[in-house]
C-alpha cells in the first residue's frame, strides 16, 4: 500500500526541532528533523497509525465533510445532550452579560416542567441513546431549583430504568450554591459539574455583578468543592487583567482550593450584548497572548490548571448547536439553537409541543462550510469555519490568521510546559 502525508499535518519549528501535530487525529510528537526526512520502511507504520500519513487513495477533505454531515444530521445518537433554562431571572446584573437585553424574566411553570420531562423522554426513545446529559443554565438556574430537581430527578430515574448513563451539569453564578442546596441537588440530578464565574478580586467582582456577592460565592465553593466537580471560569477584560494572578492565588492558595477545582480563563467579548463597550474587551490576539503567558507559570505552580486545555479539541463539527439532535429549551417550552439566541423569543425555532418548525433561522445554523475553508485548510478540523451563530449573522468571530496563530502558539505553550516538567 502506498501512503501520502496527511493534508492536516502541522509542522511547527520548535527550537532546533519540530512539533508535528495532526488536527484531524490529534496526534502530536517532537521530531529532530522534518517529517519527510524521518520516513523509512521501519517508521512509516507508526506515522500511519497516528494519522500523519494516510492511504494515497484517501480524499481526506471528503472524509471530514461526510463525518461532519453525520454529526449534524443524524437523529440517532449515542450521547444525547439537552440544555434547559428553567428561568431567566438572576440576582446579578453583569455589565457584559449577553442576556442584558432580555426583558422577559419568566420562570418555568409546573405544567411546563412536566411537559419538558415528557419531551426529553420522547427524545430519548427517538434517539435510542446510551448516554443522556442535561445542562441547566439561565438566568440563574438555582433560582428555579424545584424545576431543576423535578426535571433532573425524573430523567435520572427513567435513565436508570433503561440502563442509560445519566448526568447533569450547571452554569451558575454560585450565589445560591450553599451547603443545603448542594446537598439536595447533587444527588437528585447526578450533578457532575458546576461552572461558576469570577470577574476579578472582591471589589471588581462585586462591581461586575452589581451586588455584593464575592465572599458568599467563595465560601460556597470552599464548602462544596469535594462534593462535585467545580469549574471556575475567570472572565478576562481590559478592566481586570492586572488582578487575575492575585485572584488565582487567593482562591488556590489562601482558600486552599488548588487541585480541588478546575480554573480556566475566558475572554469577555462584545458579540451579543448591546451594553458593552469594545474598549472594555481585550481583542482576541491580546487575550490569547495574555492567556498563554499566564498559563506558562500557572501550569507549573498550580494543580487546578490543566495542561491539556492548550491542545485543540478533536471534533467533527464546530459545536453541538449545529446538530439537529441537540436542543435548548427555554422557560416557556420554546426551542432554540444557541444559548446566545435565547434572549429573544423571535429566535425560537420551535417548541416542545410541536418540535422544530424548520425555519430559515434554524437552518442558518446548519449550513455548508465557507468556500475559503475548502482549499482545504490544514486547520479545518480544529476550526470548522468558526461559530455558526456568528456566521448566521454574517460575522466572523475569528479571523483565519487568529485561529492559526492561536493553535500554533497553544501547541508551543503545551510542549514548553511538558518539557519543563
Amino acid at each position: 500500500m502506498k501512503y501520502k502525508p496527511s493534508i492536516f499535518n502541522l509542522e511547527i519549528p520548535y527550537k532546533n526541532q519540530y512539533i508535528l501535530y495532526n488536527t484531524y487525529s490529534g496526534a502530536l510528537c517532537i521530531l529532530d528533523k522534518s517529517l519527510t526526512d524521518c520516513i523509512n520502511e521501519e517508521t512509516i507504520g507508526t506515522y500511519v497509525k497516528q494519522g500523519f500519513f494516510v492511504d494515497e487513495r484517501l480524499n481526506e477533505l471528503n472524509r471530514l465533510l461526510i463525518e461532519r454531515n453525520r454529526e449534524l444530521y443524524t437523529t440517532r445518537v449515542r450521547n444525547l445532550h439537552i440544555e434547559i433554562a428553567p428561568t431567566m431571572k438572576c440576582q446579578a446584573h453583569c455589565w457584559y452579560c449577553f442576556e442584558s437585553s432580555c426583558h422577559e424574566r419568566c420562570t418555568m411553570s409546573h405544567n411546563t416542567t412536566q411537559d419538558v420531562v415528557n419531551y426529553i423522554v420522547n427524545r430519548i426513545n427517538m434517539t435510542q441513546c446510551e448516554r443522556v446529559s442535561l445542562l441547566f443554565f439561565g438566568g440563574e438556574p438555582l433560582l428555579a431549583i424545584d424545576q431543576i430537581i423535578s426535571i433532573g430527578s425524573e430523567i435520572r430515574k427513567i435513565c436508570q430504568e433503561k440502563d442509560i448513563h445519566f448526568y447533569s451539569e450547571m452554569i451558575s453564578n454560585g450565589i445560591a450554591f450553599n451547603n443545603t442546596v448542594a446537598d439536595s441537588i447533587i444527588p437528585a440530578i447526578s450533578l457532575s459539574r458546576i461552572q461558576i464565574t469570577f470577574d476579578g478580586m472582591r471589589e471588581t467582582h462585586n462591581y461586575s455583578k452589581g451586588i455584593q456577592c464575592f465572599d458568599k460565592v467563595v465560601d460556597n465553593i470552599v464548602a462544596n468543592a469535594t462534593k462535585t466537580n467545580i469549574s471556575i471560569r475567570i472572565n478576562v477584560s481590559s478592566n481586570n487583567k492586572d488582578e487575575i494572578d492575585k485572584l488565582v492565588d487567593y482562591l488556590l492558595v489562601e482558600k486552599k482550593l488548588d487541585g480541588k477545582v478546575r480554573i480556566y480563563l475566558a475572554r469577555v467579548d462584545d458579540l451579543d450584548s448591546c451594553e458593552i463597550s469594545k474598549d472594555d474587551c481585550l481583542d482576541n490576539f491580546s487575550f490569547f497572548e495574555f492567556r498563554n503567558e499566564f498559563l506558562k507559570y500557572a501550569i507549573k505552580k498550580y494543580k487546578s490548571f490543566k495542561i491539556n486545555d492548550l491542545l485543540p479539541n478533536v471534533k467533527r463539527n464546530y459545536c453541538g448547536y449545529e446538530k439537529i439532535s441537540q436542543m435548548l429549551i427555554g422557560p416557556e417550552g420554546e426551542l432554540y439553537r444557541c444559548q446566545r439566541s435565547i434572549l429573544d423569543k423571535n429566535n425560537s425555532i420551535g417548541d416542545i409541543y410541536n418540535g422544530s418548525f424548520y425555519t430559515n433561522n434554524e437552518l442558518a445554523y446548519i449550513r455548508d462550510l465557507p468556500l475559503e475553508c475548502m482549499i482545504p485548510c490544514r486547520f479545518l478540523p480544529a476550526c470548522f469555519g468558526g461559530c455558526p451563530n456568528e456566521r448566521k449573522k454574517g460575522n466572523k468571530q475569528f479571523s483565519c490568521d487568529l485561529i492559526k496563530s492561536k493553535i500554533i502558539n497553544d501547541l508551543i505553550a503545551y510542549v514548553d510546559a511538558v518539557m519543563s516538567k
